[in-house]
């Protein structure tokens, strides 16, 4: 979709996300293959996590007998970008800003019954939806290695990385169409005023 757009900045998230969760020791793997192998035909195949994480690999809690716990919570973050101004969302977003991405999360949790499949398959299924606008809907990862900062820290140094990622995305995108329909002479000197800061010419004022 758009050149590739979408797929690059999915997959840079994607990887960004893993490298967090790599520093916290939560032994991310990308596009975790047999989750739901217990399921027959096409629906054993699927891979509905683009990184999946150990949640408990951190400082896994000690059973009353004090024997370790015989297997570690999984969970699946599944990532996803949206336009919130788009015509599949905007209606939402103009109603409440986030809406868009709260709803797109509860949709991908209902397609094909995901999110009850995985919990079958003792999966916990977590979908992270952001918006290109900025917003963002992202359950707190919870890394809490006592080498890294306060979590808080780290969940705005991701987020804030995250943001980077998505504005470089657009303007490359912005960017490559411009070459291809270039815009008005009047709209191409605003914004090199607005870049160089160099004030417009007045027309006919």
């Amino acid at each position: 979709m758009a050149g590739g757009d979408a797929v690059a900045v999915h997959h840079t998230i994607r990887n960004l996300l893993a490298d967090y969760c790599r520093r916290g020791r939560l032994q991310p793997e990308l596009e975790a293959p047999g989750l739901l192998r217990d399921l027959p035909g096409p629906e054993g195949r699927r891979r509905p996590a683009d990184v999946l994480v150990c949640a408990g690999a951190c400082l896994a809690p000690n059973l009353p007998d004090g024997a370790r716990p015989h297997r570690l919570p999984r969970v699946a973050l599944d990532i996803a970008v949206i336009n919130a101004l788009g015509a599949n969302h905007w209606q939402r977003t103009f109603q409440e800003p986030g809406r868009a991405a709260a709803d797109y999360s509860d949709r991908k949790r209902r397609f094909q019954d995901t999110a009850r499949k995985c919990r079958d398959a003792r999966v916990d299924f977590i979908p992270l939806v952001f918006e290109h606008q900025g917003a963002r809907l992202l359950r707190a990862l919870r890394c809490c290695m006592p080498s890294l900062p306060p979590i808080a820290e780290v969940r705005e140094e991701l987020l804030g990385r995250i943001a980077v990622v998505l504005a470089r995305a657009k303007v490359r995108a912005v960017v490559r169409r411009r070459r291809v329909l270039p815009a008005p002479a009047a709209a191409q000197q605003l914004l090199a005023s607005a870049v160089l800061e160099v004030p417009p010419e007045p027309h006919g004022l």
